[in-house]
């Protein structure tokens, strides 16, 4: 006999506990060794970028390679992502900089996303929640536009990867909508990053941050764009007028 499912189709977590246990087993692993390894380091938060530079840098050709595997496995240790953005500018400046970090920016989300999904929603959400179910069906009925929207509005790159894997949002809306809406905020930070090579990129990371702001307001005034304020608006109503039983 299969394992019971929940209505998204999702097996319940007492069938399938081990799997959630090794993932977390892992990344406690992982987020452990990154917070000693950066005790240890003595370096502080806006050090990293170049630490992680003159770190990468020798590695001449392989470099990318080996900078897109840290962009995969970021989510495991929570480092923010703007940290290897400004890393990316500072090796290869705005161009090669904003190409791999683009790269690794949707890599490290699609990373955070499965991660999420395959814990299992069920140990996060629990079915008397209804502002998290509202909230979670929303996701799900305007996925591309609503992660489009947090992306451009620079919402925690993390706090939307998570949320998204622990609707039922289907991973290509996620991912198309991913790719669209980090645009403004890798080329940002890796321009931000590139200046201390070249200062006057600080002016085009200053128009570029402001023209992110911008798109981002048009797009909530756009037709779709409204709609799915007022679907989230309906929804936190709804929940906030059916406490929990």
């Amino acid at each position: 006999m299969s394992a019971p499912e929940d209505s998204l189709g999702t097996h319940r977590p007492h069938q399938h506990g081990w799997r959630q246990w090794i993932i977390l087993s892992v990344w406690g692993f992982f987020l452990t060794a990154s917070v000693v390894a950066f005790w240890r380091s003595g370096l502080s938060v806006p050090e990293l970028p170049d630490a992680i530079r003159r770190w990468i840098a020798p590695f001449g050709r392989t470099a990318p390679a080996l900078f897109i595997l840290l962009f995969a496995v970021r989510p495991l240790v929570i480092m923010p992502v703007s940290v290897l953005c400004l890393a990316s500018g500072l090796l290869w400046g705005p161009l090669w900089g904003s190409l791999w970090a683009l790269l690794g920016d949707n890599i490290s989300a699609w990373s955070a996303f499965w991660l999420a999904r395959w814990l299992g929603k069920a140990w996060l959400h629990q079915p008397k929640n209804h502002l998290l179910l509202h909230v979670e069906r929303y996701l799900r009925e305007h996925s591309f536009m609503a992660v489009l929207i947090l992306r451009l509005i620079y919402l925690p790159f993390d706090l939307v990867n998570f949320a998204c894997g622990l609707s039922g949002m289907p991973f290509r809306p996620f991912a198309a909508a991913t790719f669209f809406g980090v645009l403004p905020s890798v080329i940002t930070f890796v321009y931000f990053g590139s200046s201390w090579l070249d200062p006057k990129n600080l002016l085009i990371t200053a128009a570029i941050f402001l023209s992110s702001l911008l798109v981002a307001r048009l797009v909530h005034l756009h037709p779709m764009g409204q709609k799915v304020h007022h679907a989230m608006k309906k929804s936190s109503e709804g929940a906030s007028g059916h406490p929990d039983q």
